[in-house]
């Protein structure tokens, strides 16, 4: 409890009084709104003006014994929750207000969030089984997980196990990340997400952490994002007519205009955040994912979240973000889609809009502020569409249309039905091709290597390279080679070739390679977690060496031999070895099967699960202590 003589801490007390109401509609929040809520907003409900927000906040201050000073930035953040643009506050808008200014507080008292109301648990605690590893998106690493209901720990002996459950995208964050206000604004948001209900807003079901990660459950999506949109499409015969962007951009920006009607900014619109529901391509439906996790709107302290060439100018001079800000990212999207100018790295690298010949950060940012969309690559005989995507892109944020705005804008009522010309739809198609192939080459990797034998390719590859005086690239053959002895499969090699290799036939491989290599490291920090943590029922963060032994030799590891050698190289305290020793043991080492494959093969036994103790077990343990005893001095 915090004493007199410490302010902050009475300052954090009251703080967290109030944040422990959850700031709901029979708070006291409601009370003092109602209070002073004189008029209405241009969706006419009852609404703050900011001289009346500034009342309501005193006086909530007075209620709760927050100092005046936690609001005082309030004539400047007003705009940032006025999500209609009428120069009002809504209930809910309010509520958003004072929750993240206190929010904002509370991080600058306490530092990070705590973890305290989430629950503790496993993957495996929970009932999910991974079927795969999706790699990356947004802010973490993905897996594709079933789930049964009437879980048990005898599930795992059965052929078929979970198959029969629903499917779930499980995003793990590694609370180590150095991206440590993110992860917080994942716990801030999470209770709000949950109640999300559009179908074009991403779903989140459940959170939960254990040592190294947190868990976010949500549903998963199967038709890719827009980087692969084209390609895909037309894979699938599609005609992609003005028409058909139509039905997408709407979905797009009635998603936006959910979230907007529920006082939540998205912060980070881009390509790759918006996703397909299903493969049905004829007939899309857009879903916004990882919405909210980029940035609190009150803070200066994190300076710009979100990503350079989506954010819009007024963030770069402010170091806030506004409403309108996501409609400018929105409009980057749209422009970037029709111009085939979605950003991709690699030899033939394309820049987005404002993205062109920036050496920096910095130079992004200036860009953005100070350049005009390039028109000249934009279909402009699509008039009414150009008017909308011009709208969206303007510097100035009060120019600039709401979503529900957007949404009334003539072209969504237009029959008009112009062909993409066809120059910059074999730009977007190939783009969109180079996307796919890389992504599935990734993906290919991550599956049938583990971590050291992907870092092994990566050293043959520099070895290859450098015999012929070139910085990480080979040739093709070397290339092709390499890969399929590594066991990926030669029609994903070729497919990657035939859209990267360039004119004097070499591959540049190390964005390929270091992207594979740390989704692994990721991937396998969790699985040897897991598999520690489900060993250690009382969770006391160390295991003897029999323990370790048994993990060793169970799927989750892909020994050739015995791993006994592997078990000198561990460092023990009274005879045990703590998880971080045992990641770091494991992790250099580098030979840990997937999840889904450990998942699936033979587990580790627990002691308690033994019938009896052998003395041969026993007897091997002692040596296999006393031996690394021995030799770690």
């Amino acid at each position: 409890m915090a004493s007199p003589q410490d302010p902050n801490g009475q300052i954090l007390l009251a703080v967290d009084r109030c944040l422990q109401q959850r700031l709901t509609r029979n708070t006291k929040v409601m009370f003092f709104f109602h209070r002073y809520a004189s008029g209405r907003d241009t969706m006419g409900r009852r609404s703050l003006s900011l001289g009346e927000a500034i009342n309501f906040t005193a006086d909530l201050a007075r209620h709760f014994d927050l100092p005046d000073f936690l609001f005082s930035t309030l004539p400047e953040t007003f705009s940032s929750f006025d999500f209609t643009g009428s120069g009002r506050l809504s209930l809910e808008e309010v509520r958003v207000m004072v929750k993240k200014t206190l929010l904002e507080w509370r991080w600058s008292l306490a530092g990070p969030a705590k973890f305290d109301e989430f629950p503790a648990r496993t993957l495996e605690d929970g009932g999910y089984t991974v079927v795969r590893e999706l790699g990356r998106g947004g802010q973490g690493i993905m897996y594709l997980a079933k789930k049964e209901d009437n879980y048990s720990w005898l599930d795992y002996c059965s052929a078929c196990g979970h198959n029969s459950g629903p499917s779930y995208c499980i995003k793990f964050y590694s609370k180590k990340n150095s991206n440590a206000g993110g992860l917080q604004e994942i716990l801030e948001e999470f209770h709000r997400m949950r109640e999300f209900d559009n179908v074009h807003v991403a779903r989140t079901y459940e959170a939960f952490h254990d040592q190294d990660f947190f868990y976010l459950v949500n549903e998963p999506y199967f038709g890719g994002d827009l980087t692969k949109l084209a390609k895909r499409a037309y894979d699938k015969g599609i005609e992609m007519r003005e028409s058909w962007w139509r039905e997408i951009f709407r979905q797009c920006l009635q998603g936006l205009e959910y979230l907007h009607r529920e006082a939540q900014m998205h912060c980070d619109i881009k390509e790759p955040n918006i996703m397909l529901r299903h493969d049905d391509f004829k007939n899309p439906e857009v879903v916004l994912i990882d919405f909210g996790l980029a940035q609190s709107i009150c803070s200066k302290v994190t300076g710009i979240s979100g990503t350079p060439g989506y954010i819009p100018p007024e963030t770069w001079k402010r170091y806030r973000w506004q409403p309108q800000g996501d409609i400018f990212s929105l409009g980057v999207v749209f422009f970037q889609l029709l111009a085939a100018r979605v950003p991709r790295p690699g030899p033939d690298a394309v820049a987005g809009i404002f993205q062109v010949q920036a050496k920096n950060v910095q130079e992004v940012g200036q860009q953005t502020i100070t350049n005009q969309p390039p028109w000249q690559l934009f279909p402009t005989r699509m008039h009414l569409l150009t008017e909308l995507v011009s709208s969206m892109l303007r510097k100035k944020p009060e120019e600039r249309p709401r979503a529900m705005q957007a949404l009334q804008h003539k072209w969504f009522f237009s029959s008009s039905d112009d062909e993409i010309p066809k120059d910059v739809l074999g730009a977007l198609i190939s783009g969109s091709a180079k996307a796919f192939f890389s992504s599935e080459l990734r993906n290919e990797l991550l599956e049938c290597c583990n971590l050291d034998q992907l870092r092994r390719l990566s050293a043959s590859l520099n070895e290859e390279a450098a015999r012929r005086i070139f910085t990480r690239r080979v040739h093709v053959t070397a290339f092709r080679a390499l890969l399929t002895d590594s066991g990926v499969r030669p029609e994903k090699v070729e497919d990657f070739i035939r859209v990267e290799q360039a004119t004097d036939n070499f591959i540049e491989y190390e964005g390929l390679l270091r992207d594979a290599i740390q989704e692994k490291e990721e991937c396998s920090l969790q699985v040897v977690t897991c598999l520690f943590n489900d060993m250690d029922l009382h969770r006391t963060g160390a295991l003897p060496l029999v323990d370790i032994k048994e993990m060793l030799q169970s799927d989750a590891f892909e020994f050739d031999g015995h791993a006994a050698e592997l078990l000198k190289r561990f460092r023990t305290q009274g005879g045990e070895v703590t998880l971080a020793e045992f990641q770091r043991v494991v992790l250099e080492d580098g030979r840990i099967a997937p999840k889904a494959s450990a998942d699936r093969g033979r587990r580790p036994r627990r002691r308690e699960e033994w019938n009896c103790w052998w003395p041969s077990e026993l007897l091997t343990a002692r040596e296999d202590v006393e031996e690394s005893s021995s030799e770690s001095g």
